[in-house]
């Protein structure tokens, strides 16, 4: 999903896994490459309830999803 914020979009993806596999940002990463100066700061949200980073990766357990909807 992209996050449109006028002049910058966000990229927010969603895993149900609750273990962080080290390719999940990979897609994450190669569009931030593609938008350039448009990326704003990526997140995804997965199956633990633990909130992390993972290679400049806010991760979010969906139980604080909250979260995510007042940063979009």
């Amino acid at each position: 999903m992209l996050a449109d914020h006028g002049q910058t979009l966000q990229p927010i993806e969603g895993k149900s896994g609750r273990t962080i596999a080290g390719d999940w940002v990979d897609s994450i990463e190669q569009w931030i490459q593609w938008a350039g100066r448009k990326a704003q700061a990526p997140q995804l949200v997965y199956g633990r309830d633990r909130a992390t980073e993972h290679h400049g990766v806010k991760v979010l357990p969906w139980q604080r999803i909250d979260a995510l909807a007042a940063a979009v």
